[in-house]
């Protein structure tokens, strides 16, 4: 699972993303990380 640090996603774990939806309200890019995901 990725974290959500000082508002900024964890990249080493981006790979491990189980649409959890905590970055949707404190990550810009949400968008582009939730297409990553679906990949």
């Amino acid at each position: 699972v990725y974290e959500v640090i000082n508002g900024k996603v964890d990249a080493e774990n981006i790979g491990e993303c189980i649409e959890c939806g905590a970055c949707q309200d404190t990550c810009p890019f949400n968008a582009i990380l939730k297409h990553a995901a679906w990949r």
